[in-house]
């Protein structure tokens, strides 16, 4: 497992010692390093990393200050870093999984690490757990319906009081957002409290297709698929929005792209993109590709 990891420290010398610390521990990449918290606050954004280092005493935008800026359930892990021992409460009251003290230690660190290790290990376990109990109860819902049911067309979203029909077919990707699914509909988005996998159940499978364990694409709206400069998988919609693949979906997402009608042409290695005009207007075009 690569545990993807930045480092946000106001103090330059201690930022640059933790990172090349980091760069000799096997299994952790450095996806970034921040000398403030607004601009840690951007850079985990950005990146989505696994484990956030976090100096608790830096001025201006603080460590406390940046995690409760983000929403919460947080999808990282947090160790905090002080030159302080007094700093030690702070990382109880951040729920992080380790404190660090300056200067920090090469064992030290590593012990820290495989805390990180198991704490993500025991939340990603969670995590499938509780997607195939609602993968269950999606099976069961379904169960319960009569081979004759149509799927859903139009998705009602809104507060009590204020409800606004949001087209199935102009659905470009949708979104886990903690209890609620996110609708991204061209330049508007909508939220429905459901989650993910339930939501899905509710329409067709044909349609939409998953690229992470909380996010889903409409297989009409894929323009492009390709890899970045870290060799992760994006796939490009028509609209330009880019979603980044996981793993566990790469190969959906490739079974996609194998040429399904005469036409198609080889791009540049790392690259997909849809069929020439004609083909894709054809009824189960898919993408052509030679990633």
């Amino acid at each position: 497992m690569i545990i993807r990891a930045i480092v946000i420290d106001d103090e330059e010398l201690a930022r640059q010692r933790l990172h090349n610390l980091l760069r000799r521990m096997p299994g952790i990449e450095v996806v970034g390093l921040a000398g403030d918290g607004v601009e840690g606050l951007a850079l985990i954004e950005r990146e989505r990393p696994d484990l956030v280092f976090l100096d608790v005493g830096q001025p201006g935008l603080s460590g406390p200050n940046v995690l409760a800026t983000l929403p919460a359930p947080r999808s990282f892990s947090t160790i905090v870093v002080s030159a302080l021992a007094q700093h030690a409460a702070a990382a109880f009251d951040l729920a992080a999984a380790d404190y660090l003290l300056k200067p920090i230690e090469s064992e030290r660190l590593g012990i820290a690490l495989e805390r990180v290790r198991e704490h993500i290990e025991a939340r990603d376990a969670l995590a499938r757990i509780e997607e195939m109990r609602q993968v269950i109860a999606a099976l069961r819902a379904s169960a319960v319906a009569q081979a004759g049911e149509t799927r859903e067309r139009v998705i009602w979203v809104g507060a009590p009081g204020l409800r606004v029909a949001a087209p199935v077919a102009g659905i470009e990707w949708v979104q886990a957002d903690g209890d609620y699914v996110r609708l991204h509909c061209g330049a508007r988005t909508y939220l429905l409290r459901q989650s993910l996998t339930a939501f899905l159940s509710r329409l067709d499978p044909d349609r939409f297709v998953r690229t992470h364990r909380s996010a889903a694409v409409a297989v009409e709206g894929l323009k492009r698929v390709r890899r970045d400069a870290k060799q992760r998988v994006i796939v490009e919609l028509a609209s330009g929005a880019e979603i980044a693949v996981s793993r566990r979906y790469v190969a959906r997402i490739m079974d996609l792209s194998q040429p399904r009608h005469a036409g198609w042409s080889p791009q540049i290695p790392g690259v997909m993109k849809a069929p020439n005009a004609g083909v894709a207007d054809t009824p189960g075009w898919r993408l052509a590709a030679t990633i």
